[in-house]
């Protein structure tokens, strides 16, 4: 053997050597950090059981929908009667549920546009979907006066779990205001119960839901943007979801 072919193999076997140390914490970084993922899942699956909202989020994220119908608020009178009572279905979770929220502050009567004393959904687009219900809006479509708004609601709990408007008139919405919208939206959602709730700059944020709750504000050239998001936090195995379904 060569002069040249022992020193590559001496460099090769150092490297190695030097490697090894490295290689051996590597792997006992991966064991310490599964084995706490699997017991923070272990408490995710217990809050579950108590927060059925929050698998109604899981599956939202997880599965994949395939059928939906569209039910135009406006033009009742055209559909078939079984038609028209899934539209009243839809109507009346989403006008009571838009009603709490703004009985806990997250929506407010003026924000809306309402001058009824009770909010009642009389116009837009239902979405009967497969995992979830939404409501479309548009409110004003004149060039310098758009308006709209859209709702999400997980169809097992009826509790609305997305929220968006966006408007040409001027609106200015404060960190401190946004912070307070993402917590009442907590409230509302019956998850404040849930003890470890951090804020920073994407939101609240509960490492054992698993979840983002955050209200963003954006100011385009066009339109002002309000957006209520509920969203994962990381990414889930699919045994975890499964497995709390099943039981």
């Amino acid at each position: 053997m060569n002069k040249k072919k022992m020193r590559i193999i001496g460099s090769f076997v150092l490297i190695i050597s030097l490697s090894f140390p490295m290689i051996i914490v590597g792997f006992q970084d991966f064991y310490d950090i599964n084995k706490e993922i699997s017991l923070e899942n272990s408490q995710t699956e217990d809050i579950l059981k108590e927060h059925p909202v929050i698998e109604g989020i899981y599956k939202f994220y997880q599965n994949s929908s395939t059928n939906s119908q569209e039910y135009v608020i406006k033009r009742k009178d055209e559909y078939t009667v079984k038609e028209q009572e899934k539209l009243l279905q839809l109507q009346t979770l989403f006008s009571g549920e838009i009603e709490k929220l703004m009985n806990h502050k997250i929506l407010s009567h003026e924000l809306l546009e309402n001058e009824d004393e009770k909010y009642i959904a009389d116009y837009g687009t239902l979405i009967d979907d497969e995992n979830a219900y939404y409501l479309r809006q548009v409110l004003r479509m004149w060039q310098d006066s758009f308006k709209s708004f859209d709702y999400q609601m997980d169809p097992q709990t009826h509790k609305i779990i997305g929220f968006s408007m966006s408007q040409e008139d001027n609106l200015i919405m404060s960190d401190n205001e946004m912070k307070t919208m993402a917590w009442r939206m907590i409230e509302y959602l019956e998850l404040d119960d849930i003890d470890d709730w951090v804020y920073n700059q994407y939101g609240y944020e509960s490492n054992k839901a698993k979840l983002r709750i955050s209200c963003e504000f954006e100011k385009r050239v066009d339109t002002n943007n309000i957006n209520i998001n509920v969203t994962l936090l990381g990414v889930l195995r699919p045994l975890l979801y499964g497995g709390v379904t099943q039981n």
